[in-house]
């Protein structure tokens, strides 16, 4: 089959599991509507989070203004937000496709880009309004520039620095790839020196010289919040920053000393263990632990969908880590060193294995198929594996029958039977904020998840900032937020009613405060449908929130 048809062929496969059901499956997250909010407040000219103002910490700007001229073009839906999503990872399936040409052959582009269409974490998290699907692309994008740069030269180290500019800008969390990226330039690139780092730093640089001129104090009280939170400076100034430096160095001026090292040390090693030449273990027992490892991952591939899985981090697909290294030293030291360890490594300290492995998606798809590759060129090649693997019928059984069984559960989990998985039925939610609307006084004041508050008029916040408001330390929010980080006063203490998702209140006695516990006996059931409860309280019933219009600067 020609290429391009074949590409044709996965992107259907892509569309086919990633457009059904999207304004449902999965479940609305609660960052959705974070990003849906904030989009919304930008489209008004304000930085704000439902109540709170100044939402730079932890959200950069250009995710939410790409959701916000969406929004004014296309309406504020959870399918336009969504549908950005699945747009940006079928332009990072091409780009996929096109980095496997370059550093393969085209064969092994196709599977990986295959493997990308069929993956179920990056099915599952790439329908979501997640500002890491806008971050793997931009991160791609500079990948594949810097591959064709040092294919072609030219300006295309430029571009590469570009798009790890806006990278910056759509999250923080890609400042560690334009370290070794700037080191590269500095290294290597002397004629294209200041131009590239211009690029690569201007983007975050005129973002931050605007919030320190027009609200420094907040911003800086958030970041020291951000970095308190996830113990960034321990993380990042103790272990991921020096050890990525430490790459850089050993990657660009000690690489081929490094290969002869790591030769030797496997040589010695393989005779201390195996008691065998290096040439015998390379070419007999390799090849059979590559076998073990992947049949033993491939099983798992025939097990049906399940939420748990696709939160828990490590599926078959992690193989592709392995695969990876067995790219072309010269490209290797590109992907792995340079774009894949650093944010690896970031994730793994963060101890983030949900919407964060996002961007590493595209890698382990990469590295899968690069794996593949290698391992059929062993099996036909390797006296061990001739005889036991060379029929047809193994070959497919081993190779490619996981795969289709994996399609087979892509196709009853996303696409005819979505309930195996949480999905979220959007007549529950206008259930739940049209009770709200019709029993509640004028001014009375509700509480709502993230979702519920744009289909309940205000005066409505968020959960948690209701009870951050009196000062009480919950989820990300810290202890004595100062009341004038609101637009108005939002105090659970005002709140009438509570509209959220089933277990909102066993979550809110997990933070152990003795005043919130308090008054969290006073709500009474008085709505459900599905998922959602309407809670209304005995002392909030009568009142109403104070009509503080918000601030100019909000």
């Amino acid at each position: 089959m020609e290429p391009r048809k074949a590409l044709y062929g996965i992107i259907f496969l892509f569309l086919f599991f990633r457009i059904p059901h999207l304004s449902a499956s999965p479940q609305w997250f609660w960052d959705e509507g974070i990003n849906m909010d904030y989009a919304q407040h930008l489209l008004s000219g304000r930085s704000r989070w439902s109540c709170m103002k100044y939402a730079w910490i932890p959200h950069p700007p250009l995710y939410p203004l790409c959701l916000a001229v969406l929004f004014k073009v296309g309406g504020y839906t959870i399918e336009v937000a969504r549908g950005f999503s699945v747009a940006l990872n079928l332009a990072t399936l091409y780009l996929i496709y096109l980095i496997g040409t370059r550093v393969e052959e085209g064969k092994t582009a196709l599977t990986a880009a295959a493997l990308f269409a069929i993956y179920p974490a990056a099915i599952y998290w790439g329908r979501m309004a997640f500002s890491n699907n806008l971050l793997m692309f931009w991160i791609m994008l500079s990948l594949y520039f810097f591959i064709t740069h040092l294919k072609t030269g030219g300006h295309n180290i430029l571009f590469a620095s570009a798009s790890m500019g806006f990278a910056l800008i759509t999250s923080y969390s890609a400042i560690l790839i334009t370290i070794p990226l700037g080191y590269y330039v500095l290294v290597k690139e002397r004629k294209h020196v200041f131009k590239s780092l211009a690029l690569l730093f201007a983007p975050i640089t005129v973002l931050l010289i605007y919030i320190l001129a027009t609200n420094a104090g907040v911003f800086l009280f958030d970041l020291s919040l951000l970095i308190a939170r996830f113990e960034l400076s321990k993380r990042y100034l103790h272990v991921i920053a020096p050890l990525t430096l430490i790459l850089c160095y050993l990657s660009y001026r000690k690489r081929e000393e490094i290969l002869d090292f790591s030769a030797q040390v496997l040589e010695s090693e393989s005779k201390k263990i195996f008691n065998v030449e290096w040439c015998f273990f390379k070419t007999h027992w390799a090849p059979l632990i590559l076998l073990t490892v992947h049949a033993g991952l491939a099983l798992t591939l025939f097990l049906p969908l399940r939420e748990e899985q696709l939160f828990g981090g490590g599926d078959y697909f992690w193989l592709g880590i392995i695969g990876l290294l067995f790219i072309n030293s010269f490209y290797m030291n590109t992907l792995v060193l340079v774009y894949f360890l650093p944010f690896f490594m970031q994730v793994i300290m963060v101890g983030r294995t949900d919407h964060m492995l996002i961007p590493l998606y595209p890698f382990f798809c990469l590295g899968v198929a690069v794996f593949l590759d290698k391992f059929h060129g062993y099996m036909k090649t390797t006296k061990t594996l001739q005889k036991a693997l060379s029929n047809t019928p193994t070959m497919f059984a081993m190779l490619i029958l996981p795969f289709i069984v994996l399609t087979l559960h892509d196709t009853v989990s996303f696409v005819v039977n979505p309930d195996t998985l949480i999905t979220e039925d959007i007549g529950d939610v206008e259930a739940a904020a049209e009770y709200v609307d019709q029993v509640r006084k004028p001014g009375q004041h509700v509480l709502a998840t993230s979702h519920l508050t744009r289909y309940i008029k205000d005066p409505v916040c968020v959960v948690p900032q209701g009870f951050a408001y009196e000062g009480h330390k919950i989820a990300y929010y810290p202890q004595g937020l100062p009341e004038d980080r609101f637009t108005t006063n939002c105090s659970y203490k005002n709140s009438a009613y509570l509209a959220a998702n089933k277990g909102v209140l066993n979550w809110l006695k997990t933070f152990n405060h003795s005043e919130v516990n308090e008054w969290i006996r006073g709500y009474e059931e008085v709505f459900e449908s599905g998922r959602y409860i309407v809670y209304r309280h005995r002392l909030g019933e009568n009142n109403t929130a104070p009509k503080n219009e918000p601030s100019p600067e909000s």
